[in-house]
């Protein structure tokens, strides 16, 4: 089974092809596809494009950098496009502050946040061995449209 995690088909890149280049990923093997939004707009676009497509997944959200400009109804915003059973609210944040950051803002909405972490590995050719170059963590935080129960 293969899955792209990270695809933006709702791009303006495939207004023109949009149908055929998923179908034709998904007809090549890849079961199952995340399409990110990263504003509010294209969160709206990705919610749209799952529901067309039984194959087809979304995550809403808005870049971690940016954290402290949304508006007071940003999360809620979100939170509302994630009520949709094919749609998780998810943030990334690559350093301690961004991880703060966005578990201060899905707490202060009533977010019960999940954390997942993924060390990222950059490595070159060093004799009959590859040096890891770096090992940076990134934290994944995800939550429902609701709390937990």
């Amino acid at each position: 089974m293969y899955f792209d995690t990270h695809a933006h088909y709702d791009s303006s890149k495939f207004s023109v092809d949009r149908d055929e280049v998923i179908r034709a990923v998904y007809e090549s093997g890849v079961s199952l596809i995340v399409d990110p939004g990263d504003t509010l707009e294209r969160s709206a676009d990705v919610v749209a494009l799952a529901n067309q497509y039984d194959f087809v997944y979304a995550a809403v959200g808005v870049h971690p950098e940016e954290y402290e400009t949304w508006a007071d109804d940003t999360v809620d915003r979100l939170r509302e496009l994630a009520k949709n059973p094919k749609v998780r609210l998810c943030v990334s944040a690559i350093a301690l502050e961004t991880l703060s950051a966005a578990l201060a803002v899905f707490a202060a909405r009533g977010l019960d946040a999940e954390v997942t972490q993924i060390a990222v590995s950059r490595a070159r050719p060093g004799a009959r061995l590859h040096l890891l170059l770096a090992n940076n963590p990134v934290f994944l935080v995800t939550a429902c449209g609701g709390t937990r129960t």
